[in-house]
């Protein structure tokens, strides 16, 4: 059944409406709207996969084992947040160009922050839960096609379920047919169809070309083309989305990651960087041992030496200089107990995606740089930067910590 948000994860929409007045109708930005809004939806998805484990079916454990594959669910989270907060501000803005009194405008954004952190949120919060729960079931699945290398379509089964997804109630497919990038559950707001594994000797009577035709049957209704153009119609746990291109709520994406990478340590009303070292009392840690001393360290992950930061993102390490050899103490550290973490992009149209760790020594700052190649996050880069200025021109994007 759908999930109701619940009150300690809504958002205070009478400060928020409070900040827009405050700023003449102006607010381009709120740090507070967006993290709470990625906090809300992050937490929402993290709760479907674990809710997914205690829902054991013939002995499968459900679960997602590659963090890689969660970067990228928790990155879209981000994305779609960071859209979401964008959009919203702009329409509160146009409210109080138009409102004569603040009464008058409060009265006006309350219903419209009503839609976008209530009746939209809790959509938007129902579904990073169930897609959190399609993700872990099918990733664990994929690990079982030995024993199970059949998978059937279930529905809830109550008078809420949509016809044409009760049209596919039974349906019995190979696990790596095609069809399961088309129909793998949800296939539309709240839908709460779900998967069953089965041994082959399960499916010895199936008919599998009937299946297939009740698939596609499904796909000529104008129910599953309406689902189709508001993203539905693909496997989002083999994507890593949550929530597609079309779900994102600006129409112009370039133009608002083009925004997002301009946001800076202001927009989130953080102290200065000169300030913020100039405060730091410890001194950054030196690495005194060999190269192979330092790998020999380090999980071995599809023949990849790997680091993890403090949320278990995982980030590919090469072959380095004698001078970052040297900090890679201070780079654990800046991983591990970041003082900040800003997501934004290398090109300004491009999708933010690329991860910036800063930590803060006693006169310097460390400052690492993570991107996403393929299906690899690599380490790119880390540095030690004493001028201040410098360090500024790292703190741009979305602040995710």
């Amino acid at each position: 059944m759908a999930l109701n948000l619940p009150k300690k994860g809504r958002i205070a929409d009478k400060p928020l409406i409070k900040r827009v007045w405050d700023a003449e109708g102006k607010l381009e930005w709120d740090a507070k709207l967006f993290q709470r809004t990625a906090s809300i939806l992050q937490q929402s998805f993290a709760e479907g996969i674990e809710q997914q484990k205690a829902e054991l079916r013939v002995g499968v454990a459900y679960g997602i084992d590659n963090p890689m594959l969660l970067t990228a669910f928790e990155l879209n989270l981000f994305h779609f947040s960071a859209g979401k907060t964008s959009v919203q501000l702009q329409e509160l803005n146009k409210l109080f160009r138009k409102a004569k009194s603040f009464r008058e405008f409060e009265v006006a954004a309350l219903q419209l922050t009503k839609t976008f952190n209530r009746q939209w949120l809790e959509t938007e919060y129902n579904t990073a839960n169930l897609i959190g729960k399609a993700s872990a079931t099918y990733h664990r699945l994929m690990g079982r096609t030995d024993l199970f290398p059949y998978w059937e379509y279930k529905t809830i089964g109550d008078d809420k379920v949509r016809d044409e997804h009760a049209a596919m109630d039974g349906i019995i497919l190979p696990a790596n047919h095609k069809f399961w990038k088309i129909i793998f559950p949800p296939n539309d707001w709240n839908c709460r169809c779900y998967l069953v594994p089965r041994q082959a000797a399960e499916v010895a009577d199936i008919d599998f070309k009937k299946m297939e035709e009740r698939v596609e049957a499904y796909m000529r209704t104008k129910a599953f083309e309406r689902a189709k153009n508001q993203g539905f119609g693909v496997n989002r746990a083999d994507l890593g989305e949550v929530f597609t291109a079309e779900q994102q709520y600006p129409k112009v994406l370039t133009e608002a990651y083009k925004k997002f990478n301009a946001l800076n340590h202001e927009n989130y009303k953080l102290a200065t960087a000169e300030d913020l070292s100039s405060k730091a009392k410890e001194e950054a840690p030196t690495y005194e041992g060999t190269e192979e001393e330092f790998y020999a360290g380090l999980d071995l992950i599809n023949d990849r030496r790997v680091i993890e930061d403090y949320n278990q993102r995982q980030h590919h390490v090469s072959s380095m200089s004698k001078v970052r050899l040297a900090l890679t103490l201070a780079l654990e550290q800046a991983l591990q107990s970041p003082d900040e973490v800003w997501l934004n992009a290398a090109e300004l149209a491009d999708q933010p995606n690329r991860l910036v760790y800063i930590r803060y020594f006693n006169g310097s700052t460390l400052v690492a740089v993570g991107t996403l190649k393929g299906k690899v996050r690599k380490l790119n880069k880390w540095f030690s930067l004493k001028n201040a200025a410098d360090v500024e021109a790292y703190r741009k994007g979305l602040l995710i910590k």
